[in-house]
């Protein structure tokens, strides 16, 4: 009985080595499908500032660009309770002086605009977001992995080729990376240099 057990232990542990593996692969595969791709930004993205339509355009010379991405999945108004978090990098990008944009883009579905518009309207977060009213940027961007919001930020250089993947807020090592690479990005004109790649 007793080895019985053993045996049916061992199995249930092998199961899960090799689950752990297969995941670490997908997640490795799902990065290198999306490293050095061309991201598409829809032109009828809707500003939004304080919960109000706005009159407010991307920054066409931006040197590179930090894309967070949220979807119709999951709590609006907890998204935008969290974007506080962002504060630290919207200093950055007025401390860069137009050549560093983030830009948030919320796809609520059609039916969660209001609600999500009156989230932002009670927030202190004093920076536009951009809705995609039509659930155009994943789309547009099938790389994108649409069932996995870990892949849904990420930093873009000149050409909105991506060359960063990950929430820089919410992993310390990550934060220091994105922004070592935002500052070598302007550096060299909005590219990494071909000997870092």
């Amino acid at each position: 009985m007793m080895k019985r057990n053993i045996g049916f232990l061992i199995v249930i542990l092998l199961a899960g080595i090799s689950l752990c593996s297969c995941n670490r692969y997908k997640l490795r595969h799902k990065l290198t499908l999306m490293q050095g791709q061309t991201v598409s930004i829809p032109q009828n993205l809707q500003p939004v500032y304080q919960g109000q339509d706005t009159l407010f355009n991307l920054n066409e010379n931006a040197l590179t660009r930090l894309i967070i991405y949220y979807d119709s999945v999951g709590c609006a108004s907890c998204r935008v309770n969290r974007l506080a978090t962002w504060d630290g990098i919207v200093l950055l990008s007025k401390a860069y002086r137009g050549n560093f944009e983030p830009i948030f883009i919320f796809a609520p579905g059609k039916a969660k605009i209001k609600d999500l518009k009156i989230a932002l309207e009670g927030s202190f977060f004093e920076y536009p977001v951009w809705i995609d009213t039509a659930s155009l940027f994943l789309k547009q961007n099938p790389f994108i992995p649409a069932d996995d919001d870990r892949f849904h930020t990420f930093l873009l250089d000149k050409s909105n080729r991506v060359v960063l993947v990950g929430d820089p807020v919410s992993n310390e090592k990550l934060h220091d990376i994105c922004l070592s690479t935002i500052k070598e990005i302007i550096e060299n004109q909005g590219y990494i240099p071909e000997s870092v790649k």
